[in-house]
């Protein structure tokens, strides 16, 4: 936990997780389940969520949900739950996914580790 209500969910931008990047934690707010392969390729489907992260920020945007068929598991944002002010959804102009040279799973949690080079959603 950061002492602000938790760790940031890469999908809606609440702090709502208490592990992170990449925990296999579900976020109750949008249903987005932190797959560490779909944090370094947002553009990815499959995995642990059926929609691309991409994806899920546009449908959480616009409907609450990370994927319309979750709509019954989400839930308001707790009042400790956040919203993170350096979140942001992914784009396709500032955060292509150039030539980044992902082989292993080790390489995908190096690609989401934060520090100088955190991950995109927390680049406001």
């Amino acid at each position: 936990m950061n002492g602000l209500g938790g760790v940031t969910c890469a999908c809606c931008g609440y702090r709502t997780l208490s592990e992170g990047p990449g925990g296999y934690e579900i976020c109750r707010v949008c249903w987005w389940e932190d797959d560490p392969v779909q944090l370094a390729s947002p553009l990815l489907r499959g995995g642990a969520n059926t929609v691309s992260l991409a994806e899920a920020q546009l449908y959480f945007i616009s409907a609450g949900v990370s994927d319309p068929s979750f709509t019954v598991h989400v839930r308001p944002p707790a009042d400790d739950e956040v919203a993170d002010p350096a979140w942001r959804p992914w784009n396709a102009r500032m955060d292509a996914e150039g030539d980044r040279t992902i082989r292993t799973g080790l390489d995908y949690f190096h690609a989401v580790g934060l520090g100088p080079d955190s991950p995109y959603w927390l680049k406001a």
